[in-house]
């Protein structure tokens, strides 16, 4: 199936199928709220503006944007390293690149179209670049960093090159590699924290390019590691959903006055991710809508940010209050997507027509 990313010889895991659709919702609330955050960066491109005084929402934006994909990064951890115990290297790579492939092929070819538009006509609108400029392909190189490149679709990008990592010292090393390690995680949180302190824009700032950003790709291979290496969740995960809820608590100045703190929610990243997971063990949901989504989030991803976008242009200028706007926003995106998500399947499962 072209939308799931679940490992067919891999037994049902209930608690991680709530766990995608908590990343998934958590990705699209992060774009979401993107639009009214009057304290983001101003170097964080965005189409749609329509601000709102409430401060609350720079906790929610920094707190869903390093906990959903990484929810989904780390669970890509763990199924990348049970795969690996099931079946030759090879063969993994080969299923898993195909997957990806066609998940990359479906963004670049219908919403990447669709959200170099949006932003372009954000940067005509501000009169930062002329349409003829944008279809002439004549760009600086600062604007094409701006505008050209694979958006949201950089985290395929990112796990297609860290799970091939990954396969090669499992191939390298062999089952060595595929041992947990628990005592690893403080290790990959100091990566994290050092990755944010350094570059601290790898979080605030915006880089559209296909070129891997180093401290970003590092940032996020900590996170598959952990996936990887952490053998369930055990002890942890009381710290774990303290940290989760103080993430969304916490209300900074400016991003790009505080590195402490982009550091700090680099470094609790893990934790926060950990606990969401145990959160989602403990309410043990296993209904069938659920199971669902979570096979269509790999394509609910892919096709969320340009349907964002044009519910929040939609809404510009009403009088609704803020958290009104952005549940509105989040429900039609998951709903419009996950729709999107069910044709593009019941497309690419419907048998050939026999030859007359």
């Amino acid at each position: 199936m072209i939308t799931s990313m679940t490992d067919s010889s891999t037994p049902r895991d209930h608690t991680k199928d709530f766990a995608r659709l908590v990343g998934c919702v958590a990705v699209i609330v992060c774009h979401s709220v993107l639009a009214y955050a009057h304290q983001l960066p101003t170097d964080m491109l965005w189409p749609i503006r329509d601000m709102s005084e409430s401060e609350w929402l720079i906790g929610v934006f920094y707190h869903t944007r390093f906990v959903g994909v990484g929810l989904f990064m780390f669970l890509a951890g763990e199924l990348t390293r049970r795969s690996l115990e099931k079946k030759p290297t090879s063969v993994f790579m080969k299923v898993r690149a195909r997957r990806l492939a066609r998940l990359i092929l479906i963004g670049l070819v219908t919403t990447l179209p669709l959200t170099y538009l949006i932003w372009a006509a954000d940067a005509v609108d501000r009169d930062y670049i002329k349409w003829e400029q944008f279809f002439d392909f004549r760009l600086s190189d600062a604007d094409k960093s701006l505008l050209l490149g694979p958006a949201h679709l950089w985290f395929l990008e990112y796990l297609l090159i860290i799970t091939s990592i990954a396969a090669i010292l499992t191939n390298l090393l062999g089952s060595t590699a595929l041992l947990p390690r628990k005592h690893a995680i403080p290790l990959l949180m100091f990566l994290m924290f050092a990755c944010a302190w350094l570059d601290p824009t790898m979080m605030t700032g915006f880089r559209n390019s296909f070129v891997p950003r180093p401290s970003f790709l590092i940032f996020n291979a900590c996170i598959f590691a952990a996936g990887w290496l952490f053998a369930g969740v055990t002890r942890l995960y009381h710290l774990g959903i303290f940290l989760s809820l103080a993430l969304l608590l916490i209300r900074p100045h400016h991003a790009n006055d505080s590195r402490l703190f982009l550091a700090a929610c680099a470094a609790l990243c893990i934790p926060a991710i950990i606990g969401t997971l145990a959160l989602c063990n403990r309410l043990n949901l296993r209904h069938a809508i659920i199971r669902k989504l979570s096979d269509l989030s790999p394509v609910v991803y892919i096709a969320h940010l340009p349907i964002v976008c044009a519910v929040q242009y939609a809404l510009k200028g009403t009088e609704l209050p803020v958290p009104v706007k952005i549940s509105i926003v989040t429900l039609a995106t998951l709903v419009i997507s996950a729709c999107c998500a069910l044709l593009l399947e019941r497309c690419s499962s419907r048998p050939a027509s026999p030859n007359p």
